[in-house]
């Protein structure tokens, strides 16, 4: 490995590290007078990172206190520091770290607060594409063309928890609405529309029938899957919402 090399490997390990690895590495930049500037560089990429993940996760952050995520999002940095120099793609897993911490055994709705939240991430940096309208949809049922897509920025959640209404309390500082939610499962679709991410809650057949139009297909397979997971389901009262949701694109967009 060359000199330089050596060197950034080890300044990397510093900035993204903890304890003795980074004591270690701390160690040699005082022997060589660099360690104010390098105390610097740290303190400013710890900050970033903590930043990042505030930006993305700000229900987590109001539901834990601020002092506390500081510190939990501190330790996920030093756990799993990005890949990337874009912070905006950094915290995927932030969910599965939240759902190993035994201190935050007690609050089980965390884990699908923050998928939520990511998913809300993802759909806002997703490319664009264009809603498929309710006029658009009946011309492609008179041509018999009836296969549907989603938007590219769709994302379909199934949730343990109540978390799209646990989100707007924890953000409005409304514990006591936090303690009354009784609902459990909870099955969602997230999108942007307008310049503006949303979502939604969806019942277990629109979800189902969603779910299959993402895996691509007929749209009486996503009708069957409908049925399947919702006796009730209506298919025309589902397809007349969603389509007013404008979770659907249109065939001859590809995004941008």
């Amino acid at each position: 490995m060359s000199a330089l090399r050596e060197f950034q490997t080890s300044f990397r390990g510093y900035l993204t590290g903890s304890g003795e690895e980074a004591a270690a590495v701390a160690a040699g930049f005082i022997a060589s007078g660099f360690a104010d500037n390098a105390s610097i560089y740290r303190n400013n990429v710890r900050h970033a990172h903590v930043g990042a993940l505030s930006a993305i996760y700000p229900a987590i952050r109001a539901l834990v206190g601020e002092d506390y995520f500081d510190g939990l999002a501190a330790r996920y940095a030093n756990a799993r520091p990005p890949v990337s120099a874009v912070l905006a793609g950094y915290g995927a897993g932030f969910n599965d770290y939240l759902a190993t911490r035994p201190e935050l055994s007690s609050i089980p709705f965390l884990p699908d607060v923050a998928r939520l939240e990511w998913a809300m991430n993802e759909a806002f940096h997703a490319h664009s594409s264009f809603s498929l309208a309710p006029d658009e949809a009946a011309r492609l049922f008179a041509g018999r063309a009836v296969d549907f897509d989603l938007v590219a920025s769709a994302r379909l959640l199934a949730l343990d928890h109540a978390a799209f209404d646990i989100r707007a309390a924890a953000l409005e500082s409304d514990a006591g609405h936090i303690a009354a939610i009784t609902e459990s499962r909870q099955h969602l679709v997230v999108f942007r529309a307008a310049g503006a991410v949303t979502a939604e809650t969806l019942s277990p057949g629109e979800f189902a029938f969603l779910r299959r139009i993402s895996l691509g297909g007929p749209l009486k397979r996503a009708i069957a899957a409908g049925f399947e997971a919702e006796p009730g389901f209506s298919p025309a009262e589902a397809l007349g919402r969603l389509l007013h949701l404008g979770v659907f694109r249109t065939p001859s967009n590809q995004g941008n």
